[in-house]
């Protein structure tokens, strides 16, 4: 971790750009059918990636040992537990999965059975959306001494190499959340500038019984019917791709050079807070269905920062206003094409940052965003 400075930075509210934005929300979000069907679509995404995951634990631990088989069902439930983070985790933690607080509640819990807890996750992900991009507050662009994603942050002689070695950093994320960081964040009392309060009662017992449930499934019960050496290669192989389809698209979207970082002790200016989501995040992808029906919305990375309490269904259709009026308002909304572009984008920023001179690279397409092809 990074050590914490002073000041911190200064947020505005409101403005011109925002009126604008949320007069068009709301007139979309008062369509009662259109939200109704958003939720009704999230719903049904959300059924959809449970039978996915269950239908690939049953096949693995139960079904077929075959080589060939276990390998397919592992990268398989692998996929899909990411999914589940993608499509239903997300947004209910965001109170987006349905308009009753304890619905979102229990949909939130689908961390803690995959073996995170929904209540560190929450805190460190508010510091993230509150503070995008800012140093020593986003404890999301924070993994010194490993990696370096910010440009205020000390270059180490090994990160002239983390384009390389950080994909494997990124392959053992649900490991660390599992065995490690949920306790360390919870020790520590903190998560990025958000307090982290001691868990108590139900929260306490739903982190506890979550672990408890997580360990059953993933190893306990493939441990009383397989070899242990064949169990261990399974998990880590299924926590692998569900760590690398995680953490690549969360960070395709900021730690790119396009998007603005924000270091307050070189710049104490006062920012308007809706203008600072949108230029310290890039969208991609917008025009691929399949990769914004699986990835629960988070191609639309800027849509999400700022309407996170929307269902994810939605925002296809909110990237259509948030762009209009962005260019009308002199605000760089940027949106890499295509997946690829932003991989290779978020590549190029590591080589950069690994680099005492890092220099910045081309701006990206800005192509029209188009509705969400599941609305």
């Amino acid at each position: 971790m990074s050590e914490s400075r002073e000041p911190a930075i200064k947020f505005s509210s409101g403005g011109a750009f925002h009126r604008a934005v949320e007069t068009r929300v709301r007139e979309l979000t008062g369509d009662v059918r259109l939200m109704h069907r958003a939720y009704l679509v999230l719903w049904a995404k959300a059924a959809m990636v449970l039978t996915w995951a269950l239908t690939s634990y049953v096949v693995l631990v139960f079904v077929d040992t075959s080589a060939p088989v276990v390998i397919a069902a592992s990268l398989s439930l692998g996929v899909a537990s990411a999914g589940i983070g993608f499509m239903i985790m997300h947004d209910a933690n965001h109170h987006a999965f349905a308009r009753g607080r304890s619905v979102n509640r229990v949909m939130s819990l689908s961390l803690d059975l995959i073996g995170g807890s929904s209540y560190v996750w929450s805190a460190k992900h508010l510091a993230h959306h509150t503070y995008p991009n800012v140093t020593d507050h986003d404890p999301d662009i924070d993994a010194l001494p490993f990696g370096r994603f910010d440009p205020a942050q000390t270059r180490r002689p090994w990160h002239r190499f983390q384009h390389i070695y950080l994909w494997l950093f990124y392959m053992v994320l649900t490991m660390r959340w599992q065995f490690i960081t949920d306790f360390t964040f919870l020790y520590a009392g903190r998560a990025g500038r958000t307090r982290l309060r001691p868990p108590s009662g139900t929260t306490l017992a739903s982190l506890i019984v979550g672990k408890l449930v997580f360990v059953t499934w993933a190893i306990a019960i493939p441990l009383l019917l397989h070899p242990a050496l064949p169990v261990a290669g399974v998990f880590l192989l299924t926590s692998a791709v569900a760590s690398l389809a995680l953490t690549t698209v969360f960070q395709l979207s900021h730690c790119v050079a396009e998007a603005e970082f924000v270091d307050p002790m070189t710049d104490d200016r006062t920012r308007t807070w809706q203008v600072h989501q949108v230029e310290s995040t890039v969208d991609f992808a917008h025009g691929n269905r399949l990769l914004s029906l699986y990835v629960g919305g988070l191609n639309h990375q800027i849509e999400h920062h700022l309407y996170s309490r929307l269902p994810h269904t939605l925002y296809g259709r909110i990237a259509v206003i948030v762009e209009e009026e962005a260019g009308r308002h002199g605000i760089a909304y940027l949106h890499h094409p295509t997946f690829r572009r932003a991989l290779r984008a978020h590549t190029a920023w590591l080589k950069q940052m690994g680099r005492s001179d890092p220099r910045p690279s081309q701006t990206p397409e800005r192509n029209v965003a188009q509705p969400a092809a599941t609305i």
